[in-house]
């Protein structure tokens, strides 16, 4: 197939992978939505060798929103992992008394804290500078392998994989900040050993300091374990999502 020639079946790709990267974690929404067309269009030039024509006498429309659809559900799949993160983070600022120190991010609807952005950004990095992206445009190429343009048929099975979905970020999320609630909880048990041995302790000016101590003590000490994990439930959800929607 000569790459010059642009068919159908490539601007029906172009479709599916901008909707992907509309609401994919990488390269985030921080990214200019002028990048996120740009680089939809090099991958669907790029995959163009694997990319079938429409069937005969389908539907152009019908072909068009079953792409956006494909490149939407795939796209909200994988931010479900990488908000699992960001569910942690904001568990953790909540246990370190840090929920109150936030922050409006224009690119995001609700206001965040400082903890749950310093976990997305840390799971964003170590997804850019591992096999993420790899891993991200093998997962698409493998979508328009298996469900070339305007042909998919295939009805998933939504309730398990919500369930499947929901389950995994509760999962994550726990694994994540349990270090971190771990340690803030033992400084809390510190407090109430201070405040019974000391009358004139005043929980309410030394405590907040030392929760947040604790707290980011606990996220350094914790902080070697993201890479494997940011990497291995990646990759397993780059799986399921070839098994949940492909198969």
């Amino acid at each position: 197939m000569d790459r010059a020639h642009i068919t159908a079946g490539t601007l029906l790709a172009f479709l599916r992978f901008t909707a992907f990267f509309a609401i994919s974690p990488f390269p985030g929404q921080i990214a200019p939505y002028s990048v996120r067309v740009i680089l939809s269009a090099g991958l669907a030039w790029a995959f163009g060798s694997g990319i079938a024509a429409l069937p005969v006498g389908g539907s152009l429309w019908g072909a068009i929103l079953t792409e956006v659809f494909l490149g939407l559900a795939m796209g909200f799949l994988l931010l479900v992992v990488f908000q699992a993160f960001v569910g942690a983070g904001e568990a953790a600022g909540t246990h370190m008394s840090a929920a109150s120190a936030g922050f409006t991010d224009p690119n995001e609807i609700s206001q965040l804290t400082v903890m749950g952005k310093t976990f997305s950004y840390l799971a964003l990095g170590i997804f850019a500078l591992t096999d993420g992206p790899a891993m991200m445009c093998a997962m698409l190429q493998q979508s328009l392998t298996s469900v070339p343009p305007g042909t998919f048929s295939h009805s998933p099975d939504t309730l398990s994989i919500v369930t499947a979905g929901g389950g995994e970020l509760f999962r994550v999320a726990v694994h994540v900040a349990a270090p971190i609630i771990a340690s803030v909880f033992s400084a809390h048990l510190v407090l109430m050993v201070l405040t019974r041995a000391i009358p004139n302790f005043n929980v309410f000016i030394e405590g907040p300091a030392l929760t947040v101590a604790t707290g980011s003590f606990g996220l350094w000490a914790s902080a070697h374990t993201f890479a494997p994990m940011v990497e291995e439930q990646f990759s397993l959800r780059f799986n399921n999502i070839a098994r949940w929607l492909f198969m």
